[in-house]
Protein backbone atom coordinates (compact mmCIF):
# COMPACT_ATOMS: atom_id res chain seq x y z
CA UNK A 1 0.00 0.00 0.00
CA UNK A 2 1.39 3.43 -0.94
CA UNK A 3 0.54 6.67 0.89
CA UNK A 4 -0.03 9.89 -1.09
CA UNK A 5 -0.95 13.49 -0.11
CA UNK A 6 -3.99 15.30 -1.52
CA UNK A 7 -2.35 18.73 -1.03
CA UNK A 8 -4.85 19.85 1.65
CA UNK A 9 -3.17 18.09 4.53
CA UNK A 10 -5.08 14.86 4.03
CA UNK A 11 -3.63 11.54 2.85
CA UNK A 12 -5.13 8.55 1.16
CA UNK A 13 -3.92 4.98 0.66
CA UNK A 14 -3.56 3.45 -2.78
CA UNK A 15 -3.43 -0.32 -3.18
CA UNK A 16 -0.62 -1.39 -5.52
CA UNK A 17 -1.52 -4.25 -7.85
CA UNK A 18 1.00 -6.65 -9.32
CA UNK A 19 1.24 -8.69 -12.45
CA UNK A 20 -0.07 -12.25 -12.19
CA UNK A 21 1.71 -14.71 -14.47
CA UNK A 22 -0.29 -17.29 -16.34
CA UNK A 23 -0.23 -20.87 -15.05
CA UNK A 24 0.56 -23.75 -17.41
CA UNK A 25 -0.93 -27.16 -16.62
CA UNK A 26 0.90 -30.13 -18.16
CA UNK A 27 -0.68 -33.58 -18.10
CA UNK A 28 0.79 -37.08 -18.21
CA UNK A 29 0.48 -37.18 -22.00
CA UNK A 30 2.00 -33.67 -22.32
CA UNK A 31 5.05 -34.76 -20.33
CA UNK A 32 5.52 -37.94 -22.35
CA UNK A 33 5.26 -35.93 -25.56
CA UNK A 34 7.99 -33.48 -24.51
CA UNK A 35 10.43 -35.57 -22.43
CA UNK A 36 12.34 -38.23 -24.37
CA UNK A 37 14.79 -40.61 -22.71
CA UNK A 38 17.89 -39.24 -24.52
CA UNK A 39 16.94 -35.67 -23.59
CA UNK A 40 16.23 -36.69 -20.00
CA UNK A 41 19.68 -38.28 -19.68
CA UNK A 42 21.13 -34.92 -20.79
CA UNK A 43 19.00 -33.19 -18.16
CA UNK A 44 20.23 -35.58 -15.46
CA UNK A 45 23.77 -34.60 -16.40
CA UNK A 46 22.85 -30.93 -15.88
CA UNK A 47 21.01 -31.66 -12.61
CA UNK A 48 23.63 -33.86 -10.96
CA UNK A 49 26.51 -31.69 -12.12
CA UNK A 50 24.75 -28.65 -10.63
CA UNK A 51 24.27 -30.53 -7.35
CA UNK A 52 27.92 -31.49 -7.09
CA UNK A 53 29.03 -27.93 -7.96
CA UNK A 54 26.95 -26.51 -5.10
CA UNK A 55 24.36 -24.79 -7.30
CA UNK A 56 21.43 -26.59 -5.68
CA UNK A 57 19.57 -26.01 -2.41
CA UNK A 58 17.83 -29.26 -1.54
CA UNK A 59 16.79 -30.67 1.86
CA UNK A 60 16.00 -34.32 2.37
CA UNK A 61 12.51 -35.35 1.31
CA UNK A 62 9.87 -34.98 3.99
CA UNK A 63 7.24 -37.66 4.57
CA UNK A 64 3.95 -37.27 6.42
CA UNK A 65 2.14 -40.40 7.51
CA UNK A 66 -1.60 -40.27 6.85
CA UNK A 67 -3.57 -41.03 10.06
CA UNK A 68 -4.56 -44.51 8.79
CA UNK A 69 -0.85 -45.45 9.28
CA UNK A 70 -0.46 -47.25 5.94
CA UNK A 71 -0.16 -44.37 3.46
CA UNK A 72 2.24 -41.45 3.04
CA UNK A 73 2.36 -37.92 1.66
CA UNK A 74 5.79 -36.71 0.56
CA UNK A 75 7.32 -33.35 -0.31
CA UNK A 76 10.58 -32.90 -2.25
CA UNK A 77 11.58 -29.19 -2.58
CA UNK A 78 14.56 -27.82 -4.48
CA UNK A 79 16.06 -24.62 -5.91
CA UNK A 80 18.64 -24.79 -8.72
CA UNK A 81 20.62 -22.38 -10.86
CA UNK A 82 20.19 -23.80 -14.37
CA UNK A 83 22.69 -21.30 -15.78
CA UNK A 84 24.02 -17.81 -15.01
CA UNK A 85 20.71 -16.21 -15.98
CA UNK A 86 18.17 -18.78 -14.85
CA UNK A 87 17.18 -19.95 -11.38
CA UNK A 88 14.06 -22.02 -10.77
CA UNK A 89 12.61 -23.71 -7.74
CA UNK A 90 9.74 -25.99 -6.94
CA UNK A 91 8.61 -29.14 -5.24
CA UNK A 92 7.33 -32.57 -6.07
CA UNK A 93 4.27 -33.40 -3.98
CA UNK A 94 3.39 -37.07 -3.99
CA UNK A 95 1.09 -39.54 -2.27
CA UNK A 96 2.18 -43.14 -1.70
CA UNK A 97 -0.98 -45.17 -1.15
CA UNK A 98 -0.15 -48.81 -0.53
CA UNK A 99 -3.82 -49.34 0.29
CA UNK A 100 -4.62 -48.82 -3.41
CA UNK A 101 -3.05 -52.17 -4.30
CA UNK A 102 -5.62 -54.25 -6.14
CA UNK A 103 -7.91 -51.25 -6.80
CA UNK A 104 -8.43 -49.06 -9.87
CA UNK A 105 -6.26 -46.31 -8.30
CA UNK A 106 -2.46 -46.00 -8.67
CA UNK A 107 -0.16 -46.46 -5.71
CA UNK A 108 1.71 -43.22 -6.48
CA UNK A 109 0.11 -39.91 -7.54
CA UNK A 110 1.49 -36.42 -7.51
CA UNK A 111 2.38 -33.05 -8.97
CA UNK A 112 5.49 -31.00 -9.61
CA UNK A 113 4.92 -27.30 -8.87
CA UNK A 114 7.40 -25.02 -10.65
CA UNK A 115 8.33 -21.39 -9.81
CA UNK A 116 10.49 -18.92 -11.74
CA UNK A 117 13.35 -17.48 -9.73
CA UNK A 118 13.38 -13.81 -10.78
CA UNK A 119 10.13 -12.78 -9.11
CA UNK A 120 9.19 -15.99 -7.26
CA UNK A 121 6.05 -16.61 -9.30
CA UNK A 122 4.53 -20.09 -9.82
CA UNK A 123 4.47 -20.84 -13.54
CA UNK A 124 3.54 -24.49 -14.03
CA UNK A 125 1.97 -27.57 -12.49
CA UNK A 126 3.04 -30.87 -14.04
CA UNK A 127 1.84 -34.44 -13.54
CA UNK A 128 4.58 -36.11 -11.48
CA UNK A 129 4.51 -39.86 -12.12
CA UNK A 130 5.38 -39.44 -15.81
CA UNK A 131 8.43 -37.35 -14.88
CA UNK A 132 9.46 -39.81 -12.16
CA UNK A 133 9.18 -42.79 -14.49
CA UNK A 134 11.51 -41.27 -17.07
CA UNK A 135 13.98 -39.35 -14.88
CA UNK A 136 14.63 -42.28 -12.52
CA UNK A 137 15.73 -44.47 -15.42
CA UNK A 138 17.58 -41.55 -17.03
CA UNK A 139 19.64 -41.06 -13.86
CA UNK A 140 20.61 -44.74 -14.06
CA UNK A 141 21.37 -44.20 -17.73
CA UNK A 142 23.72 -41.35 -16.86
CA UNK A 143 25.48 -43.46 -14.21
CA UNK A 144 25.76 -46.33 -16.71
CA UNK A 145 27.25 -43.95 -19.29
CA UNK A 146 30.09 -43.10 -16.89
CA UNK A 147 30.54 -46.43 -15.08
CA UNK A 148 29.56 -49.42 -17.23
CA UNK A 149 31.93 -51.37 -19.50
CA UNK A 150 32.33 -49.38 -22.72
CA UNK A 151 33.90 -51.68 -25.31
CA UNK A 152 31.82 -50.94 -28.42
CA UNK A 153 33.06 -54.13 -30.06
CA UNK A 154 31.43 -56.26 -27.38
CA UNK A 155 27.64 -55.98 -27.11
CA UNK A 156 26.47 -56.27 -23.50
CA UNK A 157 23.89 -58.32 -21.64
CA UNK A 158 21.49 -56.26 -19.51
CA UNK A 159 19.75 -57.90 -16.56
CA UNK A 160 16.51 -56.46 -15.20
CA UNK A 161 15.08 -57.54 -11.83
CA UNK A 162 11.45 -56.42 -11.75
CA UNK A 163 8.85 -56.00 -14.50
CA UNK A 164 6.99 -52.79 -13.65
CA UNK A 165 7.15 -49.33 -15.22
CA UNK A 166 10.70 -48.75 -13.99
CA UNK A 167 11.84 -52.01 -15.59
CA UNK A 168 10.44 -50.83 -18.90
CA UNK A 169 12.04 -47.39 -18.57
CA UNK A 170 15.39 -48.82 -17.51
CA UNK A 171 15.56 -51.02 -20.58
CA UNK A 172 15.11 -47.92 -22.74
CA UNK A 173 17.74 -46.02 -20.74
CA UNK A 174 20.32 -48.81 -20.96
CA UNK A 175 19.80 -49.14 -24.72
CA UNK A 176 20.24 -45.35 -25.01
CA UNK A 177 23.78 -45.40 -23.57
CA UNK A 178 25.23 -48.84 -24.39
CA UNK A 179 25.05 -51.42 -27.16
CA UNK A 180 22.82 -54.12 -25.68
CA UNK A 181 22.54 -57.46 -27.44
CA UNK A 182 20.32 -59.26 -24.94
CA UNK A 183 17.97 -58.38 -22.05
CA UNK A 184 17.30 -60.89 -19.28
CA UNK A 185 14.26 -60.27 -17.07
CA UNK A 186 13.16 -61.75 -13.74
CA UNK A 187 10.03 -60.96 -11.77
CA UNK A 188 8.27 -62.68 -8.87
CA UNK A 189 5.29 -63.05 -11.20
CA UNK A 190 6.81 -64.88 -14.16
CA UNK A 191 3.95 -63.96 -16.52
CA UNK A 192 4.85 -60.27 -16.13
CA UNK A 193 8.49 -60.99 -16.95
CA UNK A 194 7.41 -62.88 -20.06
CA UNK A 195 5.13 -60.04 -21.15
CA UNK A 196 7.92 -57.47 -20.75
CA UNK A 197 10.35 -59.69 -22.65
CA UNK A 198 7.95 -59.96 -25.59
CA UNK A 199 7.33 -56.21 -25.53
CA UNK A 200 11.08 -55.48 -25.41
CA UNK A 201 11.87 -57.82 -28.27
CA UNK A 202 9.17 -56.30 -30.46
CA UNK A 203 10.07 -52.70 -29.64
CA UNK A 204 13.88 -52.81 -29.85
CA UNK A 205 14.43 -55.84 -32.15
CA UNK A 206 16.87 -57.45 -29.70
CA UNK A 207 16.77 -60.73 -27.84
CA UNK A 208 14.82 -60.55 -24.57
CA UNK A 209 14.29 -63.55 -22.31
CA UNK A 210 12.30 -64.07 -19.11
CA UNK A 211 14.10 -66.25 -16.57
CA UNK A 212 12.74 -67.93 -13.46
CA UNK A 213 15.59 -67.24 -11.03
CA UNK A 214 17.44 -64.10 -9.95
CA UNK A 215 20.73 -66.01 -10.02
CA UNK A 216 20.31 -66.88 -13.72
CA UNK A 217 19.92 -63.20 -14.56
CA UNK A 218 22.69 -61.87 -12.33
CA UNK A 219 25.42 -64.34 -13.33
CA UNK A 220 25.01 -63.48 -17.03
CA UNK A 221 24.64 -59.70 -16.77
CA UNK A 222 27.20 -57.05 -17.71
CA UNK A 223 24.74 -54.37 -16.57
CA UNK A 224 22.25 -55.18 -13.81
CA UNK A 225 19.25 -52.99 -12.87
CA UNK A 226 17.32 -53.83 -9.70
CA UNK A 227 13.90 -52.18 -9.80
CA UNK A 228 11.85 -54.26 -7.36
CA UNK A 229 9.80 -53.50 -4.27
CA UNK A 230 11.79 -56.02 -2.22
CA UNK A 231 12.72 -55.04 1.34
CA UNK A 232 15.16 -57.97 1.71
CA UNK A 233 18.24 -58.72 -0.43
CA UNK A 234 17.55 -60.62 -3.64
CA UNK A 235 21.06 -60.26 -5.12
CA UNK A 236 24.01 -62.16 -3.65
CA UNK A 237 27.56 -60.93 -4.10
CA UNK A 238 28.87 -64.35 -5.06
CA UNK A 239 26.75 -64.20 -8.24
CA UNK A 240 28.25 -60.92 -9.54
CA UNK A 241 30.88 -61.42 -12.23
CA UNK A 242 33.93 -59.12 -12.51
CA UNK A 243 33.30 -56.00 -14.59
CA UNK A 244 29.57 -55.77 -13.86
CA UNK A 245 27.85 -52.42 -13.40
CA UNK A 246 24.81 -52.34 -11.07
CA UNK A 247 22.02 -49.77 -10.88
CA UNK A 248 20.23 -50.35 -7.55
CA UNK A 249 16.96 -48.44 -7.70
CA UNK A 250 14.06 -50.14 -5.94
CA UNK A 251 14.88 -49.65 -2.24
CA UNK A 252 14.92 -46.10 -0.84
CA UNK A 253 14.49 -46.44 2.92
CA UNK A 254 17.05 -47.13 5.68
CA UNK A 255 15.38 -50.47 6.45
CA UNK A 256 15.05 -51.87 2.94
CA UNK A 257 17.60 -53.19 0.43
CA UNK A 258 17.84 -55.27 -2.73
CA UNK A 259 21.57 -56.14 -2.48
CA UNK A 260 23.27 -58.24 0.16
CA UNK A 261 26.24 -56.84 2.05
CA UNK A 262 28.76 -58.84 0.01
CA UNK A 263 27.52 -57.23 -3.22
CA UNK A 264 28.07 -53.74 -1.81
CA UNK A 265 31.46 -54.68 -0.34
CA UNK A 266 32.71 -55.94 -3.72
CA UNK A 267 31.55 -52.78 -5.52
CA UNK A 268 32.83 -49.26 -6.04
CA UNK A 269 29.87 -47.27 -4.70
CA UNK A 270 28.48 -44.09 -6.29
CA UNK A 271 25.17 -42.27 -5.80
CA UNK A 272 23.11 -39.28 -6.93
CA UNK A 273 23.25 -37.49 -3.55
CA UNK A 274 25.65 -38.20 -0.68
CA UNK A 275 23.29 -36.60 1.83
CA UNK A 276 20.46 -38.90 0.72
CA UNK A 277 22.72 -41.96 0.67
CA UNK A 278 23.79 -41.45 4.28
CA UNK A 279 20.19 -40.83 5.44
CA UNK A 280 17.99 -43.10 3.32
CA UNK A 281 19.85 -45.94 1.58
CA UNK A 282 19.46 -49.29 3.32
CA UNK A 283 21.72 -50.84 0.67
CA UNK A 284 24.52 -48.71 2.17
CA UNK A 285 23.43 -48.15 5.78
CA UNK A 286 22.78 -51.79 6.69
CA UNK A 287 26.21 -53.17 5.68
CA UNK A 288 27.80 -50.08 7.30
CA UNK A 289 25.99 -50.81 10.55
CA UNK A 290 27.11 -54.45 10.33
CA UNK A 291 30.72 -53.31 9.96
CA UNK A 292 31.03 -54.92 6.52
CA UNK A 293 31.93 -51.53 5.03
CA UNK A 294 32.85 -48.09 6.36
CA UNK A 295 31.85 -44.60 5.26
CA UNK A 296 34.99 -44.49 3.11
CA UNK A 297 33.49 -47.21 0.88
CA UNK A 298 31.46 -44.44 -0.79
CA UNK A 299 33.46 -43.12 -3.76
CA UNK A 300 31.43 -40.07 -4.81
CA UNK A 301 28.39 -38.60 -6.54
CA UNK A 302 27.63 -39.11 -10.22
CA UNK A 303 27.88 -35.33 -10.59
CA UNK A 304 31.54 -35.62 -9.54
CA UNK A 305 32.05 -38.09 -12.40
CA UNK A 306 30.49 -35.58 -14.79
CA UNK A 307 32.79 -32.74 -13.65
CA UNK A 308 35.86 -35.00 -13.71
CA UNK A 309 36.49 -34.50 -10.00
CA UNK A 310 36.68 -38.26 -9.44
CA UNK A 311 37.31 -41.38 -11.49
CA UNK A 312 34.82 -44.17 -11.96
CA UNK A 313 35.88 -47.48 -13.46
CA UNK A 314 39.68 -47.83 -13.41
CA UNK A 315 39.90 -51.53 -14.28
CA UNK A 316 37.90 -53.82 -16.61
CA UNK A 317 37.26 -56.04 -13.59
CA UNK A 318 35.83 -53.30 -11.37
CA UNK A 319 32.31 -53.92 -10.11
CA UNK A 320 30.60 -50.53 -10.03
CA UNK A 321 27.40 -49.70 -8.17
CA UNK A 322 25.09 -46.72 -8.61
CA UNK A 323 22.74 -46.44 -5.64
CA UNK A 324 19.81 -44.36 -6.87
CA UNK A 325 17.70 -42.46 -4.34
CA UNK A 326 15.76 -40.13 -6.65
CA UNK A 327 16.14 -36.47 -5.69
CA UNK A 328 14.19 -33.27 -6.16
CA UNK A 329 16.68 -31.50 -8.43
CA UNK A 330 16.05 -34.19 -11.04
CA UNK A 331 12.33 -33.39 -11.02
CA UNK A 332 12.74 -29.60 -11.05
CA UNK A 333 15.31 -29.56 -13.89
CA UNK A 334 13.02 -31.83 -15.95
CA UNK A 335 9.98 -29.71 -15.13
CA UNK A 336 11.69 -26.51 -16.30
CA UNK A 337 12.82 -28.09 -19.57
CA UNK A 338 9.32 -29.47 -20.23
CA UNK A 339 7.80 -26.08 -19.39
CA UNK A 340 10.18 -24.29 -21.78
CA UNK A 341 9.39 -26.69 -24.62
CA UNK A 342 5.66 -26.50 -23.92
CA UNK A 343 5.63 -22.70 -24.14
CA UNK A 344 7.41 -22.85 -27.52
CA UNK A 345 5.12 -25.50 -28.99
CA UNK A 346 1.78 -24.52 -27.40
CA UNK A 347 1.44 -27.78 -25.46
CA UNK A 348 -0.59 -27.91 -22.25
CA UNK A 349 -3.45 -25.89 -20.82
CA UNK A 350 -2.71 -22.28 -19.97
CA UNK A 351 -4.90 -20.55 -17.39
CA UNK A 352 -4.85 -16.78 -17.63
CA UNK A 353 -4.67 -14.73 -14.45
CA UNK A 354 -4.62 -17.93 -12.37
CA UNK A 355 -4.08 -16.07 -9.08
CA UNK A 356 -6.21 -13.02 -9.84
CA UNK A 357 -4.95 -9.52 -9.02
CA UNK A 358 -2.12 -9.69 -6.50
CA UNK A 359 -1.59 -6.91 -4.05
CA UNK A 360 0.69 -6.07 -1.16
CA UNK A 361 -1.37 -5.25 1.88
Amino acid sequence: VSTQSTGNGKTYHQRKHFKSLNMLLLSHSDVNKLLSMPRCIELMEIALKSLSLGKVEQPLRAALRIPDQTNLYGSMPCAVSIDEKTTVFGSKLISVYLSNHGTQYPGHSGLVVLFEGQHGQPIAILEASSITQIRTAAASGLATKYLAPSDDKKPLVCGILGAGVQAESHIEAMISVRKIEKVLIWNRTFDKAEALAKQTQAKYKIQAIALKSVKEVVTQSDILCTVTASKQPIVEGKWIKPGTHINAVGACTPMGRELDSETVKKSKLFTDSKVSLFAEAGDFLIPKKEGTITEDHFKGEVGDLVTGKIQGRTSPNDITLFKSLGIAVEDVVCAYDIYTQAKKSNVGTEINNFFGAHSNL
